[in-house]
């Protein structure tokens, strides 16, 4: 709503500083990763390639399990085929297939079975002898319709999911053009996402607010999991999650099952990969997130584990100006699973820092501060069990505890060292949940828990006194209140709170055979601090009408408890609600059966209880509407409303792609404040267009390309060389209509921005739009597999407003861009 930031502000001004200089520094270290990376090529080269002299080529495996979508039985005799071959085979009792695969290269499987929906698990790219199981869920077929499908399903779908969903496997997330392979940036490229900015990650959905995905890795709710996190919302610059540790990703924009619960919007579902049973592998990466390794194999008998670390590399292996703000930061992050007798144990553990420091800040930047320093901590930790008492009975217990830390500062370099402004954030949670599945049979599913959450918060902030003066004849007088007292912002604000809150869901899959499908819940909670009690109800419904039309139609209650901050910052904390959406979605899924494209067409209506609006005035006296801190309200409410488009086709052949696009409305208003009347909402960006397509040729398995990869000089050579086992070019085109904010008036006599209560968010900035480039070269030598690409991000140099600085001492606002155009390039080893 408010796209301005003002240099003497404490509460604004130290973090879009940090924001923006991360940025500055992120784009930097995106332009030296490829300088990086050709400057180690020969070590690299000698190091790793020499291996691969001696190494010989073998057969290739896939391997995996097939599991009903619904029930998570394996499914014995389901018949797997690889497309283009003659191979095929039935699964066996523990619905376990493997194939001995002699041509490397990328393969189709299709699974038939009478029971389930014909699959086609696509792009299932086959290198050296390492194999990394599959996990195939196939739906329940409805054997009502006249007619059986020829038509292999090829888009994955939760099943309980009915509407406003979207999959991601690991191979799509490594591969995608502009993301970064950053869970959080991928979701973008599906209808109604956006993040607001090029350098933070976070997950904004049909026009609602920051702060309102739920993130979930491995059923542990995650604060925020991203480097250089910003508080109070779950979005940073960089994820800290590893894509190689991630099996899939599931997504739903709004209205999910009564299973996920405690935020307004949508849902983020991460579920991490095993590691191998069987053998030890390990690799290295380097990118624009950093240099790392990642190791994965048999701890002991009927347990393996997988772990990561990376850390940023740009301050060891460049010099920069003085001044220069270099992002330094590191993660690690790792699962281990033992199989016990029906039933397992996995824990999870992930660890990040982030940090940056600013010098020279006023000399260098135009800062309000000589040094500047910003960053975050992250910590997170949990056991989940899982227990299988039949095959009927199933049960999950987690266990975890989340910390998150905020911070930035900045100071003047004197001898007492003049403090500017600090912000210190604590957030720590301790979570414990009970979950149960119930079948009544292979077709009705009764799902039920308990959960109980302890969060304990730190908030200190202080700023400089901050005065009003009337200027005059170059003199100035402070302006004071009717009581005589001297108008100036607080500076002093902090609080801990520690708070408890609970509840549990019930929920109902039904599967008919007439081809309805019904997912009905009602979740509930209880926030001690502010004694509010919450009901949320749920409910999904999908028919299919035959194999090419399904209707689908989701309705639901989402209520989420207010912010940490605000119950502390906020004078009236505990009076506070909590933030109360009503959704509403109808849609239709068509599968034309052309080259395995799908389309989804669906409308939606959204209605906000309880928003916490920002303020822009923090004075005692409120007749000054001065750029200054923020206070919250929770008595706004919003509304949003469109159409949205989606369109896919997977990787089954040579080309892939993808089409979303929205058109919307989102509004805002004040209970009781500026008349009552609408305005546009912060990111109501009207239309919001996503596409993304990709072509991939091969030459592995070719006589003549595999005669000349024997050829030691060009081993030496691949990573440089222009062909490869495989090469993919894909590119992503987004657009966006021009955001909303809000005008500033220069006041020369009191030398401060102001705005004018009647036109909120009545300004728009020009459109947004750019294009991303990525090429992807894959390489196989037995056991060494490698992975070299080259990204161009904002290919033709789009010069996108990010916001506008306000400075007090010019009459003239500053525009601030986003991401220029830049090269970045990587690699990922496997061996």
């Amino acid at each position: 709503m408010y796209n301005r930031f003002r240099k003497s502000n404490f509460s604004v001004c130290p973090f879009v500083y940090y924001r923006k200089d991360a940025f500055a520094a992120f784009t930097y270290m995106q332009k030296k990763t490829s300088i990086a990376f050709r400057s180690n090529r020969m070590n690299l080269r000698s190091a790793l390639l020499t291996v691969l002299l001696f190494t010989a080529n073998s057969l290739c495996d896939i391997t995996g399990v097939v599991f009903d979508s619904f029930t998570k039985k394996p499914i014995p005799g389901c018949v797997v085929e690889v497309s283009g071959t003659e191979l095929s085979q039935k699964t066996d009792e523990n619905g376990a297939f493997h194939f001995e695969i002699k041509i490397e290269g990328s393969y189709n499987l299709i699974f038939r079975h009478e029971n389930y929906v014909l699959y086609k698990r696509s792009d299932v790219y086959v290198s050296g002898r390492k194999t990394e199981p599959l996990h195939i869920d196939l739906d329940p077929a409805i054997h009502s319709l006249q007619s059986i499908s020829v038509t292999a399903k090829v888009v994955d779908k939760n099943p309980e999911m009915v509407t406003s969903t979207g999959t991601f496997l690991n191979s799509e997330l490594l591969r995608a053009p502009g993301a970064l392979a950053d869970v959080q940036r991928i979701v973008q490229n599906l209808p109604g996402v956006v993040s607001g900015a090029d350098n933070v990650n976070e997950v904004i959905v049909r026009g609602g607010m920051r702060n309102e995905n739920l993130f979930l890795i491995d059923n542990i709710e995650v604060i925020n999991p991203n480097h250089f996190a910003e508080e109070n919302s779950g979005g940073g610059v960089l994820s800290l999650l590893n894509p190689l540790l991630v099996r899939k990703l599931v997504f739903s924009a709004g209205a999910p099952p009564a299973l996920y619960g405690g935020k307004a919007s949508s849902v983020i579902d991460v579920t991490l990969r095993e590691g191998n049973d069987e053998q030890v592998f390990a690799g290295a990466d380097l990118g624009v997130t950093g240099a790392g390794f990642h190791i994965e194999g048999p701890a002991w008998p009927g347990s393996n584990f997988i772990f990561s670390a990376n850390k940023s590399y740009l301050d060891l292996v460049s010099k920069f100006e003085p001044g220069t703000a270099v992002p330094k930061y590191w993660a690690a992050q790792g699962k281990l699973k033992q199989s016990l007798k029906n039933s397992t144990v996995s824990l999870l553990s992930m660890f990040g820092d982030s940090y940056i420091e600013i010098e020279n800040g006023k000399e260098t930047h135009g800062l309000s501060a000589d040094v500047i320093n910003s960053g975050s901590k992250n910590f997170l930790s949990g056991i989940n069990w899982e227990r299988k008492f039949n095959d009927r009975v199933h049960s999950l217990m987690t266990i975890s505890a989340v910390n998150n830390k905020f911070r930035n500062f900045g100071y003047n370099t004197t001898s007492d060292r003049d403090m500017v402004f600090s912000n210190e954030t604590a957030v720590r949670e301790y979570t414990l949940k009970l979950e149960s599945e119930l079948f009544l049979n292979d077709f009705i599913k009764i799902k039920s828990g308990l959960f109980g959450k302890r969060a304990e918060i730190d908030i200190e902030r202080k700023n400089r006194d901050d005065t009003l003066f009337f200027y005059e004849n170059d003199q100035k007088w402070p302006l004071k209140d009717s009581a005589g007292n001297t108008i100036h912002t607080a500076a002093f604000r902090s609080g801990s709170i520690k708070s408890e809150n609970g509840g549990g869901f019930l929920s109902s899959s039904l599967f008919f055979d007439s081809g309805i499908r019904l997912v009905t819940g009602v979740r509930g909670g209880y926030f001690r601090y502010t004694g509010e009690a919450v009901v949320d109800p749920r409910v999904g419904i999908s028919y299919v009408l035959n194999d090419m039309l399904t209707f689908n139609s989701s309705f639901g209650i989402q209520n989420q408890f207010p912010d940490n901050s605000d119950l502390i910052l906020n004078s009236k904390g505990r009076s506070l609600k909590a933030k109360r959406a009503v959704t509403g979605v109808f849609g239709v899924d068509c599968s034309p059966g052309i080259a395995g494209i799908n389309i989804v067409v669906e409308s939606f209506y959204k209605r906000y209880n309880n928003l916490s609006l920002d303020y822009l005035y923090d004075f005692s006296d409120q007749q000054f509407y001065f750029l200054r801190g923020y206070r919250r309200s929770g008595e706004g409410e919003g509304k949003s409303y469109g159409i949205e488009f989606f369109s896919e086709k997977k990787l089954t052949d040579m080309f892939s792609f993808s089409l979303a696009y929205s058109h919307s409305r989102s509004y805002w208003k004040y209970v009781g404040s500026t008349n009552g009347e609408w305005f546009r909402g912060d990111y109501d960006y009207r239309n919001v267009l996503t596409f993304t397509g990709g072509y991939k040729f091969e030459l592995a398995g070719k006589a003549w390309y595999d005669k000349l990869k024997r050829n030691l000089l060009v081993k030496l050579s691949s990573p440089i060389l222009p062909f490869a086992d495989r090469q993919e070019f894909s590119v992503r085109f987004s657009y966006r209509g021009g955001r909303p904010y809000t005008p500033f008036y220069y006041d020369a006599s009191y030398k401060r921005w102001s705005y004018r209560p009647n036109e909120l968010n009545t300004a728009q900035m020009d459109p947004y739009h750019r294009l991303d480039f990525r090429w992807e070269r894959r390489y196989s030598y037995g056991l060494i597999k490698a992975i070299f690409y080259f990204e161009v991000q904002n290919l033709y140099n789009r010069k996108n407003i990010w916001t506008f600085l306000y400075d007090d001492q010019k009459d003239i606002p500053a525009k601030v861009y986003q991401l220029p155009v830049f090269p970045s390039g990587g690699f990922i080893i496997g061996f």
